[in-house]
Formats: C-alpha cells, structure tokens, sequence
C-alpha cells in the first residue's frame, strides 16, 4: 500500500453550503441535491455518513470543470481547510468567470444533444435551433478564449 503524503491545494476550490431542500432530498432519495441539479447527485463517503452527515454546517464541493462531480465536505473540515475568496471584479476576472459559465452551458447543450433520448423527442426545427445554438455559443467561447488570451499577453 502507497504512503500519504502532504500536498497543498493549487486550485480554487468551488463550494456551497448543504441545506434543508439537501437534507429532505437525502432522506427521499438517498443523495443530497438541489432542486435546480436533481441530475448532479453528492458523493458523500461512509465515515461521513456515520458521523451524521448531510447536515447544517457541512458544504457541497465540485469539480470546476466537471460540475457533475459533486462531493460532500464535512462542516469540520471545511472549517479547517476553506477561507472564502472575494471574486474577482476586475475587467479580466469579470471575463473569466463569463467564460467559465459559458463552457458550462456549452458542455451541457452538447451533453443534451449527443447523449440524451428527449433530444430526439423535440421537433426537427427545434433540434436544427439547438445545433445552431450550441454552434454559436461555441463560436463566442473562442471569441472570449482569444480575448483572455490577448489580454494576458
């Protein structure tokens, strides 16, 4: 078996506190959530669940570039290891978190269109729409890459 080693974290991490809605859902289903991301279920261990969790205090992490993985951090812990961040106003941060939210509506549009049954369901003109959607939402995505990257320098 590997040893543990220490590493310090190098990436902002992006979390939200658990909540009433989380801990109704858990007992319905068997795995916290929002109600605007039903899809997105919380990966909580089970040394957190013996310890009584999900509960008031603990906090939802996830992936940044994969919102889809989601897992549970224990109020403890967070408190440890977690300051809050003030986000960035600037012009370039400002642009950086448009661009962020963008490839993540873009990854979902194409996630629907590629992988999901209903997408089919929907009427020929609205799939040509939805194409053409995720065509021009891609289109900007690079607009703003190149932007970012030209001011950067």
């Amino acid at each position: 078996m590997s040893e543990f080693k220490k590493y310090r974290r190098s990436k902002i991490a992006e979390l939200r506190e658990i909540t009433e809605l989380d801990i109704i859902a858990f007992k319905y289903d068997d795995s916290p959530h929002s109600p605007q991301d039903t899809e997105f279920p919380v990966s909580i261990s089970g040394s957190d669940l013996a310890s009584g969790s999900p509960k008031i205090g603990d906090m939802v992490a996830r992936n940044p570039r994969n919102h889809e993985d989601q897992w549970l951090v224990a109020k403890q812990y967070f408190q440890d290891n977690f300051e809050e961040l003030e986000p960035d106003t600037s012009f370039i941060g400002r642009l950086e978190t448009e661009t962020e939210d963008l490839k993540h509506k873009i990854d979902k549009l194409g996630d629907f269109i590629n992988n999901n049954p209903a997408f089919k369901n929907v009427t020929e003109s609205q799939q040509l729409l939805l194409r053409a959607q995720y065509n021009s939402m891609a289109g900007y995505y690079f607009i703003l890459r190149m932007r970012l990257e030209d001011l950067k320098g």
